[in-house]
């Protein structure tokens, strides 16, 4: 399709070898390799980079876009489409068991703008077109936050079955959260604000959930954000930047 509307060097990224050998059967140019290894692949940076129902089955999604910010020219664009989650019923979500990330608009326009994408067009089919402002610019989404303390007022405990989330409170009012990071672009305005308590696979023996709840609510101030790229491989987690609150 690209060929035919006139593009010059279209080349395709396929990680199995068999679908990339049959591309390549039909004169296409592919190169048989992980998106994780765009920038050892691809020696020129990229007018255009463009998928198709095919970020949901990638679980790495900042190693992803590292890659792509790597390899795509300042003022580029970048075309996602991937299913719309709200959109589809839990059976047929049920089906698609490859599907590692399930996505609303909201949180697809969200890692564009972390990556430093400039939003130009995005719709209800879950497609997302981005221009590429740079990694000199790639820090500056934190300079649209309140540089106010955050005050919350915890007042609820929970357990859970995640690594991060086996003991928490959650905050019932999460306007004070949300004034702070509102004028950032495609945030979600419904989130819940949740503070960890415990971390690990399993919660200790000698805790009382009784106790925290009679503690509740529990006042939390935050003088400090940072922003980190973050991964399935908590090892490999890295700070990108952080900012102080007055």
């Amino acid at each position: 399709h690209f060929n035919k509307c006139g593009y010059k060097n279209t080349i395709g990224i396929e990680p199995g070898k068999d679908r990339a050998k049959s591309a390549r059967h039909f004169g296409l140019k592919v190169i048989n390799e992980s998106v994780y290894n765009l920038d050892k692949n691809l020696n020129d940076k990229q007018d255009l980079i463009y998928s198709w129902h095919a970020v949901e089955h990638i679980s790495d999604l900042h190693n992803l876009m590292n890659n792509i910010t790597n390899v795509i020219k300042d003022d580029g664009l970048l075309l996602i489409c991937v299913p719309n989650y709200e959109a589809e019923h839990f059976v047929d979500i049920a089906n698609f068991l490859p599907h590692i990330h399930n996505f609303s608009l909201n949180s697809l326009k969200s890692l564009f703008m972390i990556f430093n994408f400039e939003i130009l067009y995005s719709d209800s089919s879950i497609r997302v077109l981005g221009r590429y402002k740079g990694k000199k610019e790639k820090n500056c989404i934190l300079e649209k936050i309140n540089k106010s303390k955050i005050i919350v007022n915890f007042d609820s405990v929970g357990t859970g079955n995640t690594y991060f989330q086996r003991l928490f409170l959650t905050a019932s009012d999460n306007f004070p959260f949300f004034n702070a990071v509102s004028s950032i672009e495609a945030w979600p305005s419904l989130w819940t604000p949740h503070l960890s308590l415990y971390y690990g696979n399993e919660l200790p023996m000698n805790f009382s959930i009784e106790e925290i709840n009679n503690s509740l609510p529990i006042e939390g101030v935050f003088d400090t954000l940072e922003l980190y790229l973050t991964g399935p491989d908590i090892s490999s987690w890295k700070e990108v930047t952080s900012i102080s609150l007055d």
